[in-house]
């Protein structure tokens, strides 16, 4: 009977558990005790009981936030997945640092990625402040020479975003066995670096770059040097400022560094003159450069919208 009780517990939320059962009978509220491995969410748009929240708070394994106000994570200890979609200047009220058994963080940060907060976040994660962490998005990473980096030897997926693109080969050391890895360069600010050491287990890569001093394809040439197990590439490139391109670069590099690629997709803003050119020459040359380049699309620039490529398997 108990079992079957918390079966219909997973069809209510735990603010409907809380009002419907709580306190009606000991048994009842012993059983609401015995209920484990809790998945619920905080958002603003819904009528929050924090007595049901506090009641249940030690044994909710998953959570999910979208809420204005500050909130006590300190007696979420069983917590293994968090997710904030973070409002403005409210992430600091926030701290992960004593859940240590968590094993996913996903920040969706609209505002500012460059949050104190959240860069001190990234430090604990890199400094291995979360031993059980398998997958994280987080903000803005920066190497922090006040601490000192760890293995991740457990994560699996990593999304950052960074100003310094020399953190790249930092995280291909530090997340030996890192399977997905999506990358936000965000105004390139310092020189490439070329050294890097090979990683094995990467095989799903997004980029996204938004720069403007380095060409695309010196800058992907870096980036996809290790990178020999790569099965699966997403390229966003700059879209609002059109730069220029050397397609017959492009297909060299992919064979060169990724020769086990399967699936590809490349997108761009570029100059008119460049646009006008591929489509007047049909882009049959561009099939030619890498068999992966199978789909091309071409859109001319219109009004405010610079003329864009798209390139995929």
């Amino acid at each position: 009977m108990t079992t079957s009780k918390l079966e219909i517990f997973d069809y209510l939320s735990i603010q409907e558990l809380y009002k419907s059962f709580y306190n009606l009978n000991n048994y009842l509220t012993t059983i609401l005790m015995s209920y484990t491995n809790i998945s619920t969410t905080i958002a603003s748009n819904q009528n929050i009981n924090f007595f049901a929240i506090n009641f249940f708070s030690s044994r909710i394994t998953r959570l999910s936030i979208n809420y204005y106000y500050s909130i006590d994570l300190s007696s979420f200890q069983s917590l293994r997945s968090i997710k904030i979609l973070d409002k403005p200047n409210c992430f600091q009220k926030y701290s992960l640092k004593n859940l240590s058994n968590l094993e996913l963080i996903c920040i969706v940060h609209n505002t500012q990625w460059n949050n104190n907060c959240l860069i001190q976040l990234s430090d604990d994660i890199m400094t291995n402040s979360f031993p059980n962490l398998r997958l994280c998005q987080i903000g803005q990473v920066i190497d922090n020479q006040q601490y000192q980096w760890k293995i991740l030897p457990l994560l699996r997926s990593l999304t950052i975003c960074t100003k310094d693109v020399n953190i790249y080969p930092k995280i291909l050391y530090f997340c030996p066995y890192l399977n997905r890895f999506k990358l936000i360069l965000d105004v390139l600010t310092k020189s490439l670096s070329l050294q890097y050491s090979s990683h094995l287990f990467l095989h799903k890569f997004e980029i996204c770059l938004a720069i403007r001093s380095v060409s695309i394809c010196e800058l992907l040439n870096f980036l996809l040097s290790p990178l020999s197990n790569l099965t699966h590439l997403i390229i966003h490139g700059p879209h609002q400022y059109p730069k220029q391109l050397n397609i017959n670069l492009l297909g060299p590099i992919l064979h060169k560094h990724v020769p086990k690629l399967i699936q590809f997709y490349f997108q761009m803003a570029i100059d008119n003159t460049l646009a006008l050119q591929l489509i007047q020459n049909n882009y049959i040359y561009i099939s030619r450069i890498h068999p992966l380049f199978i789909h091309i699309k071409v859109n001319q620039r219109q009004r405010q919208t610079p003329a864009k490529i798209i390139i995929s398997s």
